[in-house]
């Protein structure tokens, strides 16, 4: 009966205050569950905090290949060097063999 009586009691609270009640429905629907809840922002500002990280990666290996770029540009023993180390090139009729750490 107490379980009955408690759940009565809650249908007369909301029979009289409606608009508080219809207030606290919004309010949870906009918190939770539309497309601008709170959930969903949070996890747009970390998707955004992961790309602006991706992104100060990405300039930074950029700015590593750049000056790649320039060391090699004029020089052709430099170039074959690069070419051969980082890209691991070959000149035909020559085996390559890596060894890895």
């Amino acid at each position: 009966m107490r379980a009955k009586d408690t759940f009565l009691s809650l249908l007369i609270y909301i029979k009289h205050h409606k608009f508080g009640t219809a207030l606290i429905c919004v309010a949870i629907w906009l918190c939770f569950f539309s497309e601008h809840s709170l959930v969903a922002i949070w996890r747009l500002q970390h998707e955004k905090e992961r790309l602006q990280n991706d992104i100060i990666s990405y300039k930074k290996t950029i700015n590593e290949f750049e000056e790649s770029i320039n060391e090699v540009s004029g020089d052709r023993e430099a170039m074959e060097h690069f070419a051969r180390e980082r890209l691991n090139m070959k000149k035909p009729n020559e085996d390559v063999y890596l060894i890895e750490d």
